[in-house]
């Protein structure tokens, strides 16, 4: 329910969307097994994971339905508004739901009098557990969570690869695999760091900088607007958004590390773009260009948890 789905009148179709909400709903309720958990274990008061799940869930499915509604170019054009409300009808945006926590977590954290930062804190590696679930999911969804034509054959015949009249990189099993990845190294940085907000702020760059690399190699047309993939300009506003603020926090303790996150951001930003144009317009080395791409976001990454370690 929170990715693309469309509806098909075929039973094998109809199938491969049950078994999609299953997996979805299998994460929501492992995330909020686990947000309770991690909670009580953080010291936050007893009833923040129901609460923040009770109001997060339908907050969060309306916001990433609407999200697809208003920036997916196949439903843009739609003028009946009665169609935004037919849930059944597919079309789901991930960071919907990812934003829609994120903002009840914090309200819910206001509404118990506690520190926003640490419920944030808590919720991260619930969040990575859903992802990882959700990303299972879309596998069942035909032409879904795939890459462009592959041009090379190094990877044929191997699981990571879909072969229908071409060949394509099933990226939901990568992305899958780092949300599980990223599940377990943010829970050991929440061990080592009590620091209330830094958690929150080393998942999002974790997650915005792999993400933006997924987004690149993602050719589904999944919340296109034009040309413009609106979850790849997200993923890198989740990087980026919290480098700059550890960078305004360094001015005064480390103003040479500070201004490098000032300076790398749009730097990096204006090389992706360069990036993108020659992946999709020309014939240089895709291995070669995705290498340099990655570097560039690790760029960025190193010196947000730098700065996050200076203070």
């Amino acid at each position: 329910m929170i990715a693309s789905m469309f509806h098909f009148d075929t039973d094998a179709a109809t199938m491969s969307v049950w078994l999609f909400g299953l997996m979805v709903a299998l994460g929501a309720g492992l995330s909020f097994w686990f947000f309770c958990f991690n909670a009580r274990r953080n010291g936050l008061n007893q009833g923040t994971g129901p609460l923040t799940y009770f109001l997060g869930i339908p907050v969060s499915l309306l916001l990433s339905r609407l999200m697809f509604c208003l920036l997916d170019a196949s439903y843009t054009s739609i003028t009946d508004l009665r169609h935004f409300f037919r849930l059944n009808d597919g079309g789901y945006a991930l960071f919907g739901v990812l934003i829609g926590m994120t903002l009840t977590a914090a309200f819910c954290a206001l509404l118990l009098k506690q520190r926003p930062s640490e419920t944030l804190d808590a919720l991260c590696p619930s969040l990575f557990l859903f992802i990882f679930f959700e990303r299972l999911g879309e596998g069942f969804i035909r032409d879904f969570g795939i890459s462009r034509s592959l041009i090379y054959g190094t990877l044929q015949g191997t699981f990571l690869v879909q072969q229908d009249m071409d060949l394509y990189l099933r990226t939901w099993i990568l992305e899958a695999v780092i949300a599980l990845i990223l599940f377990v190294v943010i829970l050991r940085i929440e061990a080592v760091d009590v620091r209330p907000g830094y958690v929150f702020l080393k998942a999002c760059m974790l997650f915005g900088a792999t993400q933006v690399l997924m987004e690149s190699l993602r050719y589904d047309s999944h919340l296109m607007f034009s040309f413009v993939g609106v979850q790849h300009v997200l993923s890198m506003a989740v990087l980026g958004i919290p480098v700059l603020i550890l960078a305004k926090r360094a001015l005064k303790t480390n103003k040479g590390l500070a201004l490098a996150g000032f300076i790398l951001i749009p730097v990096v930003v204006g090389l992706l773009i360069f990036l993108e144009f020659q992946i999709d317009r020309t014939e240089t080395n895709r291995y070669l260009l995705y290498g340099i791409y990655a570097l560039a976001l690790a760029a960025p990454t190193v010196v947000g948890f730098l700065l996050a370690g200076n203070e």
